[in-house]
């Protein structure tokens, strides 16, 4: 068993009994893989260091699920994802939140082709969906989605009720959400985008 090895179990054991300095060594050995990890998911400086130390919190309260004689890697990078994931449902749910993570993304670098192969992507085949829809149906959802049209807005426009409106958006997500499938858990873009698609 290497030096690390020996240093990870002491302080894993150290972590389980509830002994701070096993949640120090973690923290100090995994927050910056930790940080680039929440950092690659989230693409916002502020929200990555919030998730990174939202993480290492999580793992204190959850200190009794650690397994001692195994490394705590897998168990420390479901948290990590299972965090940004939170942190984007409450981006997608709080305005303020959504348009500057969006001004992130549209300033972000993604060289690495995969933003932009899933906004295309996705984007297309979420129009294709969309053109399926019943001709009500489909304008309210390109007013809401497309437009970036309120509820009020749209029932005043179309001369609907509020419920009207609320009623048709519904079903016109369930739909789309059912033709794109189950998304895989690297598709994190278009879980965003889906979340964004929550109830007005």
């Amino acid at each position: 068993m290497s030096l690390l090895q020996t240093d990870e179990h002491t302080s894993l054991e150290a972590l389980a009994k509830g002994d701070y300095r096993g949640l120090n060594w973690l923290f100090d050995q995994h927050k910056k893989s930790v940080f680039h990890f929440c950092m690659k998911l989230l693409k916002n400086q502020d929200l990555a260091e919030e998730a990174t130390a939202d993480v290492f919190i999580t793992i204190w309260k959850k200190r009794h699920l650690i397994d001692t004689t195994h490394a705590i890697s897998p168990f420390l990078y479901k948290v990590a994802r299972d965090t940004a994931y939170s942190y984007l449902r409450k981006v997608a749910s709080n305005e303020r939140l959504k348009a500057r993570f969006l001004e992130t993304y549209q300033t972000a670098d993604h060289e690495d082709g995969e933003w932009l192969y899933l906004k295309k992507e996705h984007a297309e085949k979420v129009a294709d969906i969309v053109g399926t829809l019943p001709a009500q149906r489909q304008l309210i959802f390109r007013m809401r989605y497309f437009d970036g049209k309120d509820n009020p807005t749209i029932a005043e426009e179309l001369h609907l009720s509020i419920h009207t409106v609320k009623s048709q958006l519904g079903k016109a997500r369930n739909y789309v959400r059912q033709e794109l499938g189950i998304l895989g858990p690297s598709n994190v873009y278009v879980l965003l985008a889906l979340l964004m698609m929550g109830e007005s």
